[in-house]
């Protein structure tokens, strides 16, 4: 399923999955909701008389080209139905071959700027203190040892295989061997295994409307939809409503595709990383490390209200230094990551771009130890 799917496609996979026995496909409307680099979504409104005499909204998420070599999708759903049980995420509805079923929750999500602002920042940093709280994934076992270097080794040993021994001025062949240097330095941090969303950015944070104002009267900024495309019999809205001031319950993680018990600092240190991107830009796949990586004291106020009010000194100081460690890591999974996107991906985002980027963050990072350890 390539295109846009149709009313009576959508229709169908309602039915197949035992969510909605649709008599009248003309009921039925389906909106592409932009900004997804691994999936295509779909907002899907159901008008009929079997939605009970009201709307029936559903999400739809439809998996995207070679994802298979990156994501278990048998264990996102496992993932999915114990985050969305603590109400961090949409619930999961249905599965199927091709892609699941959704709640549907409106909002949308963070813009770059309000995913960097102080407020919101403490904010995500918090409920990912409670989603790294989740102790039990039923079907998924806590491991001793999180398979993050595992994972590095084998995306490593992919983009090889896919790119070569270099690629777009990469050297890909020196990768695997990076792998065992960051593996070093990562050992001597001692990081809570945790569950972890893994790929926390402003894309993948949704607010909900707590208080719907008038359009452009909210406090909010970005307040249009990012819903495009529309292929639809009964119509569906170009907008969504402004939003009001927001508070912890009314942020939602989306997107679990990568999810899945990690050490907590790959996160946190991720998290930091994602300060440089603005996927809603013109140019989605360019990051700016250097105007938008946290400051120090930036840092410092994510670490305290990730570990509460009742930090000290010494903790705050020990989670920054353990951020910034990860971040190496999220630097070289993502650059490889784009490596493998631009081989296998039909995506119009500019992998190599964003690998070049990425990788380049490691190196500096790496060398920037160096000098230090030097000194």
């Amino acid at each position: 399923m390539t295109d846009q799917p149709t009313p009576a496609m959508v229709a169908a996979i309602l039915r197949d999955a035992g969510l909605l026995n649709v008599e009248n496909v003309e009921d039925i409307s389906v909106c592409a909701i932009s900004g997804g680099n691994t999936n295509r979504v779909y907002r899907v409104s159901h008008t009929g008389a079997t939605a009970r005499g009201g709307t029936r909204d559903f999400l739809l998420r439809l998996f995207g080209y070679g994802t298979e070599v990156f994501i278990d999708r048998q264990q996102e759903a496992l993932i999915y139905r114990a985050v969305s049980s603590q109400g961090l995420c949409p619930k999961l509805l249905a599965t199927f071959s091709e892609g699941r079923i959704e709640e549907f929750v409106p909002g949308q999500p963070l813009s770059a700027k309000q995913f960097r602002s102080g407020a919101f920042s403490a904010l995500i940093a918090r409920q990912l203190r409670a989603f790294h709280s989740i102790a039990d994934v039923k079907g998924l076992p806590k491991p001793t040892i999180p398979p993050l270097i595992a994972q590095l080794r084998a995306w490593a040993t992919k983009a090889r295989s896919v790119c070569g021994s270099a690629w777009g001025g990469i050297d890909v062949a020196s990768l695997e061997g990076e792998v065992d240097r960051l593996e070093a330095r990562l050992l001597a941090i001692s990081s809570p295994v945790c569950l972890c969303h893994n790929d926390v950015n402003h894309l993948n944070i949704l607010l909900r409307p707590t208080k719907l104002e008038t359009p452009g009267q909210g406090t909010s900024e970005g307040t249009e939809s990012e819903i495009a495309g529309c292929h639809s019999n009964a119509g569906c809205a170009a907008t969504t409503p402004a939003l009001g001031p927001v508070a912890g319950d009314d942020i939602v993680f989306i997107d679990l595709e990568y999810a899945g018990w990690n050490y907590r600092g790959f996160d946190l240190g991720n998290l930091l990383c994602e300060w440089a991107s603005d996927f809603q830009s013109p140019h989605p796949c360019e990051l700016d490390f250097s105007s938008h990586y946290p400051t120090t004291e930036e840092q410092k106020h994510i670490a305290r209200a990730y570990l509460g009010s009742g930090a000290q000194g010494e903790a705050i100081e020990a989670l920054v230094i353990e951020m910034n460690e990860f971040a190496l890591a999220s630097h070289l999974l993502w650059g490889m990551w784009g490596l493998i996107q631009s081989k296998m991906s039909t995506s119009e985002f500019e992998s190599v771009s964003y690998a070049q980027q990425r990788l380049a963050a490691y190196f500096e990072g790496m060398r920037r130890h160096q000098r230090q350890q030097g000194s």
